[in-house]
């Protein structure tokens, strides 16, 4: 029974596992309008005010949908596809017309 456990011992492995990191990036909503927004990104809606420039951290990497409506304009950017890669900065630029 000895050899039996020192041969189980002898064929041990030890590793260790890293998890991989969630591969994100920002999205950058740099309003230069004099109206309100709401941009809507993946479905979900940020509201920037005149003249506002707000980060939206911690996007997955990879296609995104976003729309723009302005206040008192409606549709100002029709619902568009774009793809945000790893550790990178995508502006939404909202500038007057």
């Amino acid at each position: 029974m000895e050899q039996a456990i020192s041969k189980l011992a002898a064929t041990r492995v030890a590793a260790s596992f890293t998890p991989a990191v969630a591969a994100n990036g920002v999205i950058k909503i740099a309003n230069t309008s004099g109206a309100n927004t709401s941009v809507i990104i993946n479905g979900k809606v940020y509201k920037a005010q005149a003249n506002q420039t707000l980060s939206v951290p911690n996007q997955n990497a990879g296609d995104f949908t976003y729309e723009v409506l302005a206040d008192g304009f409606g549709i100002i950017q029709k619902q568009t596809t774009r793809s945000l890669a790893a550790n990178e900065t995508f502006t939404i630029n909202i500038y007057p017309r």
